[in-house]
């Protein structure tokens, strides 16, 4: 396996965390072919991409596990995805919520 998804933190950048990926070349190993496929799925598709937290807790002492999926957003849904944000923003300006983290 030569490729790699990480994921990293941009310090200078108020601790933004940001995936990488590195594709290095065409292999047989599957661990490579599902990076690329990642890739492409991602990146040729649309710049948009919806990120949805499944949930999480606590496994064992101080190990938490938490699940995300990462999906790309179509040309043809993205007024659809658009609406649903505006909406989204509408209630959060209507009902603020008192124990949000601000960025």
């Amino acid at each position: 396996m030569k490729s790699r998804i990480t994921i990293e933190v941009a310090f200078d950048d108020n601790n933004r965390p940001y995936i990488q990926c590195d594709y290095s070349e065409q292999s047989d190993d599957v661990r490579d072919k599902l990076i690329l496929n990642f890739i492409e799925r991602l990146g040729h598709t649309s710049s948009w991409c919806r990120i949805h937290f499944h949930g999480g807790g606590v496994i064992g002492g101080n190990s938490m596990r938490t699940c995300f999926s990462i999906n790309a957003i179509t040309p043809a849904e993205l007024k659809a995805e658009a609406k649903k944000m505006l909406e989204q923003a509408d209630l959060i300006e209507q009902y603020p919520r008192t124990d949000a983290v601000s960025h």
